[in-house]
């Protein structure tokens, strides 16, 4: 089993330019993806006013894309960041193991 540990900045502006102040915003949407971003599902809310990371423990061999959505007081949402991970199958077994024994 893997984990992967997300780490993000808040953004300082609104899309138009316009200043964001950090009181203005409720949190950060995170969700994951198996699939290849097909399907997504939602993982949790990570509150403005705390370290702004999560941990997703116990993942299994396979291709991750994690998405992340700001959002205000007002409800208003940002567009989608998305970032890919990919953890690595273990290593085959050894198929020509053999023993001689004298």
């Amino acid at each position: 089993m893997a984990r992967a540990t997300l780490n993000w900045t808040l953004p300082v502006t609104r899309e138009n330019g316009v200043t964001l102040d950090a009181s203005e915003i409720m949190g950060t949407e995170i969700s994951m993806s198996a699939d290849g971003g097909a399907n997504y599902s939602p993982v949790v809310v990570v509150a403005s006013d705390i370290p702004q990371t999560f941990v997703v423990d116990n993942l299994t061999a396979g291709e991750y894309v994690f998405r992340a959505t700001v959002v205000d007081t007002a409800d208003r949402r940002s567009s989608d960041a998305e970032v890919t991970g990919s953890i690595l199958a273990s290593p085959a077994a050894i198929a020509d193991l053999s023993v001689t024994i004298d």
